[in-house]
């Protein structure tokens, strides 16, 4: 009680406990915060205040702001809604859109988005009438892309999106710039630099960073197994290496992979 003994000599018309160093005043009819010394950290101009854990909610005029225990504005009187994700955002509403700060009030991106929602741990998606957007936890990278050019953004490795539009996708990287064009009926992965992709019912494999078509088309490429790939066509099975070079033609009945030793069955065992 006798830290509080400075506080209390003071006319103040209200007090309230926020935590074991912090107060909230009310002079006037408007609130403030003091520490138990009676200095002011946040002066009394709020119509109340709400404290959350490391921050202070204030209300003014139907509006939210945000600050830090020290005093420090995070984010002015603008806001309808105010939502902690973690430590890295804070996703605050105007009019109705969502935009994205850090704990310090760095804006991360501007409050234009109806939605806002991790449907992945790590990625928060974005959307509005004309864009999609992310926001990757991990590397705190934004990426925007037009609906005319895609309607749906999917993680695909940690420096690779999928981008969708219909029954198509095609592949992006995190600063929106499109490596692949939305054409395929599926992507997924093969080697580091090379990928498997499915249309019009034919498998294939391309190199996305340069661009490269290789000319094979087969019914199915599995995925690498002992840096081979077994290959499907016309119920005949070969082998590719994980450069996309074909080591065995699709010619034989089944091929198994042992451990390091690959046995192909065409009447007799090659090995």
């Amino acid at each position: 009680f006798n830290d509080l003994e400075n506080v209390l000599l003071n006319s103040y018309e209200d007090l309230m406990l926020l935590d074991a160093a912090l107060l909230g005043y009310q002079n006037n009819k408007k609130w403030g915060v003091i520490d138990k010394q009676g200095n002011i950290i946040i002066p009394a101009k709020f119509d109340s205040l709400q404290y959350e854990k490391e921050y202070i909610i204030t209300y003014q005029s139907n509006k939210l702001g945000l600050y830090s225990k020290k005093g420090q504005i995070i984010l002015d009187n603008i806001a309808t809604k105010i939502k902690k994700i973690n430590e890295d955002i804070i996703l605050f509403q105007v009019n109705q859109r969502w935009g994205g700060i850090n704990k310090t009030g760095n804006l991360l991106f501007s409050p234009l988005y109806q939605y806002a929602v991790f449907n992945f741990p790590y990625l928060l998606e974005l959307e509005n009438e004309d864009h999609i957007a992310t926001y990757s936890l991990l590397d705190k990278q934004f990426t925007s892309i037009s609906k005319l050019e895609g309607d749906k953004i999917e993680p695909f490795s940690t420096d690779l999106f999928l981008l969708r539009k219909g029954n198509y996708c095609g592949l992006m990287d995190k600063k929106g710039i499109l490596l692949l064009p939305v054409i395929y009926d599926e992507i997924l992965s093969f080697s580091p630099q090379i990928l498997r992709y499915k249309q019009n019912n034919k498998w294939g494999i391309i190199n996305y960073q340069e661009n490269k078509i290789y000319n094979l088309l087969f019914d199915y490429i599995a995925p690498l197994q002992q840096q081979v790939s077994i290959i499907k066509n016309e119920n005949k099975y070969g082998l590719l290496n994980d450069t996309g070079s074909l080591l065995l033609q699709p010619d034989y009945e089944k091929i198994q992979i042992e451990g390091n030793k690959i046995k192909a069955y065409q009447g007799e065992i090659v090995e």
